[in-house]
């Protein structure tokens, strides 16, 4: 009955991958950053004041999941478009 309430689990893209996208983005997360995005629940919720990096956050776990989707499906995802809707 447990396994039944179990919330799935988010495939991460593998280490060396991911600080290959980072290092062409010019990106180097912050320690709190890091922990979120090596998180795996499939839902997450960050708080923080202001400036401090949610939004820049997210949008790297959004390039790393589109990185990854990549990956997985090459020619089914040739041409595809996907679009990223968030509240201000």
């Amino acid at each position: 009955l447990a396994d039944r309430f179990t919330r799935p689990k988010m495939r991460l893209v593998p280490p060396e991958r991911r600080d290959l996208l980072w290092k062409t983005l010019n990106y180097q997360p912050t320690p709190k950053q890091l922990e979120i995005l090596e998180d795996d629940h499939t839902e997450k919720l960050v708080s923080g004041g202001f400036r401090a990096g949610k939004s820049a956050t997210g949008a790297m776990a959004v390039s790393l999941l589109t990185a990854q989707f990549i990956a997985d499906y090459g020619e089914k995802a040739a041409g595809q478009v996907a679009w990223l809707v968030g509240q201000d």
